[in-house]
């Protein structure tokens, strides 16, 4: 009888990175190579447009459970988002950012994971004239 896998002990990747980068392919690269290490992994993910949802996709397409964190806007008002990324941090075993050099929030999440010293991938992408909006 096969064991069912206990979804606490699962390694814990979270995903995060500029709303604007719509690279597919890169994302997908760099997920694969982490699936490689870590067969058995739960995406931590933001649910914001593009490399949240473009990771929660891949997720979906192997059947990996996906946590999602919704930022609270009524209870924290702006900074819901931090607050969002900050809970997601503390609860990862890792970090995968894509970073377009320019978004103040995937800035915030370095920082954050830099004064944690929470283990964390930099993939900067930049961004084409036409997604640059």
């Amino acid at each position: 009888m096969e064991e069912q896998k206990n979804i606490e002990s699962l390694y814990k990747l979270m995903i995060n990175g500029s709303r604007g980068i719509k690279d597919s392919k890169k994302i997908y690269d760099e997920l694969e190579k982490i699936f490689a290490a870590h067969p058995d992994f739960i995406l931590i993910s933001g649910e914001a447009r593009g490399v949240d949802s473009i990771a929660e996709e891949w997720a979906k397409s192997r059947n990996l459970p996906i946590e999602q964190h919704k930022p609270d806007w009524a209870k924290y008002g702006r900074g819901a988002g931090i607050i969002r990324n900050k809970e997601m941090i503390l609860a990862a075993d890792f970090v995968l950012i894509f970073w377009d050099g320019k978004s103040k929030g995937t800035k915030s999440v370095i920082d954050f994971c830099e004064k944690q010293g929470k283990p964390y991938k930099l993939s900067q992408v930049a961004l084409m004239p036409h997604e640059n909006k």
